[in-house]
């Protein structure tokens, strides 16, 4: 008797030993699977959040040139020379020469890129216009007789202008002649009676003739 009891003390005991062995590792199992549940939540989360932010984000854009400060220009290109620049170039500066008598009866382009002087010299030798580059100064001088009779500068839509009216002349050298501002300044300057008329526009400085 004896021997069954402590026999089936034994196997009481093993039963028990088994039982709390398999208890310990289903929490250690279950423990380990949580962790690693736990560990993955985040990872997806940072997923989705870096998702949506490349899909609502991004860098913001202009659609046109940006604005630049009142009598600041970007640097001229000085790469080569066009045919319309017949007084030649100089650092990224072309000269349009309209010295002779009716040198220049039709409108002047100035060329993309480029500063634009456009000298006026002969006997209503500037008798249309001169169309500016949008983003470089232009500067017209008028010094001759009748040189820029009723003569149009039509600014760049941000560019600085300027016409200068000399002292060849100053009784007709601007006569009927008219300025029609961009953006940037937009300037005249006399050294006689005939003044050139100002549309000033949206000129973020502008300064006729008194």
């Amino acid at each position: 008797m004896k021997t069954l009891r402590g026999a089936l003390g034994a196997v009481v005991v093993g039963a028990c030993v088994l039982a709390l062995a398999a208890s310990a590792c289903g929490d250690s199992f279950g423990s380990k699977s949580d962790e690693q549940t736990s560990t993955s939540s985040p990872t997806t989360s940072s997923s989705e959040s870096s998702s949506g932010q490349q899909g609502g984000g991004g860098t913001a854009t202009t659609s046109g040139p940006m604005a630049i400060p009142c009598g600041e220009h970007p640097e001229p290109s000085s790469a080569a020379c066009p045919d319309v620049c017949t007084g030649g170039c100089n650092n990224g500066k072309c000269v349009i020469s309209c010295s002779d008598d009716n040198a220049c009866p039709s409108a002047i382009e100035c060329p993309a890129g480029m500063n634009c002087q456009v000298t006026c010299t002969g006997l209503d030798s500037c008798s249309d216009a001169v169309h500016c580059d949008d983003d470089f100064p232009c500067h017209v001088t008028c010094n001759g007789e009748a040189a820029c009779k009723n003569f149009t500068i039509y600014c760049g839509a941000r560019s600085d202008c300027q016409m200068t009216c000399g002292a060849t002349a100053p009784q007709s050298n601007c006569l009927g002649a008219h300025m029609v501002c961009g953006a940037g300044e937009c300037h005249a300057q006399c050294f006689g009676q005939n003044h050139p008329s100002m549309d000033c526009g949206d000129a973020c400085a502008c300064n006729g003739c008194s």
